[in-house]
């Protein structure tokens, strides 16, 4: 039971990767850090 919880916790945060690398963090500039912080600042807005 304890396993099953702990692999269907992993397989959310894992989709949730997935769904912000290919959504708005895939256009995050790399060399901007302020650019960086808004892009991510966003994406976890719009995600919650």
């Amino acid at each position: 039971m304890e396993a099953d919880l702990t692999h269907r916790a992993h397989a959310i945060i894992e989709q949730l990767f997935a769904d912000l690398i290919d959504g708005p963090l895939a256009h995050m500039p790399s060399g901007r850090f302020p650019a960086n912080a808004a892009w991510l600042t966003l994406a976890a807005m719009a995600h919650n």
